[in-house]
């Protein structure tokens, strides 16, 4: 017994060994199983989501052949067109690269060379007809055939078909290879399962009963999937009712709705009544009721195919007259066995509102605004484009950028285009574009990359550009100016800080060894007293001289005020070394003392030689018995007078140049009255004299003059002792001339007399003298008295 025992223990031992090895190899199946699972997960998301990508792309291109179609029949509008083949682009784009990044075989990847190629060529045409429905141009669209496009586009559909049938067939042999792993693990997972439990089936029970729980779950939620299929047509109501898209339902057939839910009598404004047994079209405004209708059948060529409609915009009208924009989505679905078209209508007033704002800022905006693709084209402009370059839209789309750039600015340009593909935003750039008259215009860039397009911003800074070269060319000019001049130049900010020495301040002063400029020139430590930098920065010019003691040097200071870019101030000082002229000045002073001492000195010794001359007449008269003789003595002893004392007053003045003729006159009337005191006992002699001053060239010829006529009216305008008066008159009148008026009113000149052609020595002197040395005129005026007026202009004007 004891040795049956323990046989059955070695038997149970070994059972339970034999178990557990099983269970092991089962549970590496189990692994094997899991890893399995992962690989064919990897080949659904690697090898089967894409078929969906490429079936897209098909799509994609097959819509931009029926929307142009569709154009080119005058079906829809240009504007619709463009947005629906823009996105149709924008899919192909975005969903291309999406499928490039997953695994491919090499056959594909042969496939793929071959699309992108005929991309590129189908990228020209496509372009053109962007660019045509972008400005409406009914020509182009007139001469653009529906073959143009056909023929650009139809091989890459050919080949998306063919690349689709290699991408589903290396999928298959991917997914069967993993599929039979996974049969393989799964098998023995299971053998070893069962035997190994078989054999601890004492031990295992629970897990039997795990497994069984398992089952009866499982069971259960299948039982519960049947009664949700059973449910399915409740749901769909729950769905219909509680949507918050407008959701309508038309037979298929005439287009009539069936039904609506809640959303779309909220969005039409009108009862479920009223909309049941609407034509579809109604729901949309009058002028796109023909659209409408196309847009359904459409829709059900497409839902015959059995594929998804794309989404299509449009306005529906509301019970009070209002417009929506809504997005309508179409799919067919059967309901007891017939055929009916589901339409989701969404709301996207706000989204159309805000792209319309969005392309009436883009349309108006002074800047050029453009979206383009990697390829180097232009997918959008806006109208600045056309106004700054001349090209039109069209011209523009149709043709590489690159083709519009300066040759000397391509290479540069296709490098930020590079940086602009790997996602860098480009900050700022510069390039040459040409206009259509052959000139060029310099833009200044800064673009944004975004799922594969760029969105950029240019400015035309060609006239700023030029500015900035008449700037450089007129600050080289100042700078070679500044450079050049014999003359010190510096600079300073408001804090004394030395901004700019020209080369001769640091051959006058040395090199620049202070920041400040009480440092540099004066060796302070602070601002000189006498500096006058307060003046300049107030917005003063000023001129001054400056002392420099440590070169001995004297400079004339030029110091104004100079307007910065930040808007303070700089001083802007120029000084010219005077030091010489100032030596100049010296002794041209010292020279002038001499030589004003030499004339006082050559008047002083004409003046006393007259005076011996009237002197000797004099004492000659007192021997002379003759009256006559004697009164032609005392005239002529006069007249010498009258030259003596201009002389004498050029000496006694400070100003050697000029005498001052009110002085010279009350003289003149003084040296009269010693000499005629008997005839002027009854005579009033009134003198208006203004300030005038004459060159010794004028004063003794009209001191001559003036003695000659006071001489005159005193001897002959009152004879017998008869009383009057005799005016002396000088002032200046206007042109420079001066008015010399001698008036009495005396006994007057006999109407015979002619001045001109008389034997009298006055008044050939009086004629002689205004005519050859003043080159002046007379005026005689015989009308109560006599008045004589001489006009002559000053020396300064004659030779002015």
């Amino acid at each position: 017994m004891k040795n049956t025992k323990k046989n059955v223990k070695i038997v149970l031992l070994l059972l339970s060994f034999m178990s557990i090895l099983l269970i092991g190899i089962g549970g590496l199946g189990l692994l094997g199983m899991k890893s399995i699972k992962d690989g064919l997960q990897t080949v659904y998301l690697d090898r089967v989501i894409p078929l969906v990508d490429i079936k897209a792309i098909s799509d994609s291109y097959n819509d931009i052949l029926h929307t142009t179609h569709r154009a080119l029949a005058g079906k829809i509008d240009t504007y619709k067109a463009r947005v629906r083949i823009t996105r149709a682009v924008e899919k192909i784009d975005i969903r291309w690269k999406k499928y490039k990044a997953t695994y491919l075989a090499p056959e594909e990847k042969k496939l793929i060379t071959e699309i992108e190629t005929l991309q590129i060529t189908a990228s020209a045409p496509i372009g053109k007809l962007l660019a045509a429905l972008q400005e409406e141009d009914k020509q182009t669209l007139a001469n653009y055939t529906l073959d143009e496009i056909y023929t650009a586009v139809d091989p890459i559909i050919t080949k998306l078909s063919k690349l689709e049938d290699v991408q589903f067939k290396v999928t298959k042999e991917e997914y069967d290879k993993a599929d039979i792993s996974y049969i393989r693990s799964r098998n023995i997972t299971i053998v070893g399962i069962v035997f190994g439990l078989l054999m601890a089936i004492i031990g295992a029970t629970h897990i039997v009963s795990g497994i069984t729980k398992s089952m009866n779950e499982k069971h259960a939620a299948f039982q519960k999937y049947e009664e949700g299929l059973n449910k399915s047509e409740e749901r769909f109501r729950m769905f219909f009712d509680n949507a918050p898209d407008a959701v309508f339902i038309a037979d298929i057939e005439t287009g009539t709705i069936v039904d609506a839910n809640p959303s779309a009598t909220t969005l039409l404004m009108k009862p479920k009544e009223e909309i049941i047994g609407m034509h579809q079209s109604e729901l949309h405004p009058h002028e796109g009721e023909k659209y409408s209708k196309e847009t359904f059948k459409l829709h059900i060529v497409e839902a015959k195919k059995g594929t998804l409609s794309q989404p299509i915009e449009n306005k529906v009208v509301r019970a009070d007259g209002s417009y929506l924009w809504v997005e309508v989505n179409a799919q067919a679905i059967t309901i007891e066995n017939k055929e009916y078209l589901l339409g989701v209508f969404r709301d996207i007033t706000k989204r159309k509102k805000a792209e319309a704002e969005l392309d009436n800022f883009f349309n108006i905006s002074r800047d050029m605004l453009c979206i383009a693709d990697t390829q180097g084209y232009f997918k959008r402009i806006n109208p600045m484009f056309e106004i700054t370059l001349g090209f039109t839209a069209g011209e523009l789309m149709s043709r590489p950028f690159v083709e519009f750039i300066h040759p000397d600015d391509r290479q540069n340009t296709l490098d930020e285009l590079i940086k602009l593909s790997q996602g860098i935003p480009t900050i700022y750039f510069e390039n040459r574009y040409i206009c259509k008259d052959g000139t060029y215009k310099d833009l200044a860039w800064t673009s944004s990359p975004e799922s594969g397009m760029i969105y950029a911003t240019a400015r035309d800074i060609t006239e700023r550009k030029k500015i900035e070269e008449e700037v450089r060319v007129e600050r080289d000019k100042l700078n070679s100016i500044m450079n050049t001049i014999d003359d010190g130049i510096y600079i300073t900010n408001k804090n004394c800080e030395l901004q700019y020495v020209n080369p001769v301040v640091e051959r006058e002063f040395g090199a620049i060894l202070g920041r400040k400029c009480y440092e540099y020139f004066h060796d302070k430590s602070e601002q000189c007293p006498w500096c006058r930098r307060d003046e300049v920065l107030s917005g003063k010019t000023i001129h001054w001289e400056w002392d420099y003691p440590r070169n001995e040097k004297t400079y004339h200071r030029y110091d104004t005020p100079i307007n910065n870019k930040d808007g303070s101030v700089s001083k802007f000082a120029l000084f010219h070394d005077i030091t010489e002229l100032k030596k100049a000045e010296r002794q041209i002073m010292v020279s002038l003392k001499e030589k004003e001492m030499l004339v006082g000195e050559i008047h002083h010794r004409v003046k006393n030689n007259l005076a011996i001359i009237s002197s000797l007449l004099r004492m000659q008269s007192y021997y002379i018995k003759d009256g006559n003789t004697l009164r032609i003595f005392k005239e002529t002893e006069n007249r010498i007078k009258s030259i003596s004392t201009v002389h004498d007053m050029l000496y006694r003045s400070k100003d050697m140049a000029s005498v001052d003729f009110k002085q010279y006159i009350n003289r003149l009337i003084k040296t009269l009255y010693d000499t005629y005191r008997d005839n002027l006992s009854g005579i009033k002699l009134t003198t208006d004299v203004e300030d005038v001053s004459l060159g010794i060239d004028l004063a003794i010829p009209c001191g001559l003059l003036i003695n000659e006529l006071l001489t005159n009216a005193v001897k002959y305008a009152f004879p017998d002792g008869k009383t009057g008066e005799v005016y002396i008159g000088l002032h200046p009148a206007s042109g420079g001339v001066i008015e010399l008026i001698v008036r009495d009113n005396g006994i007057g000149f006999p109407e015979t007399l002619d001045i001109w052609n008389t034997q009298t020595l006055g008044f050939q002197l009086i004629t002689g003298i205004t005519q050859t040395q003043l080159e002046g005129n007379i005026e005689m005026d015989r009308t109560n008295g006599t008045q004589i007026k001489v006009r002559f202009k000053a020396r300064e004007q004659i030779n002015g």
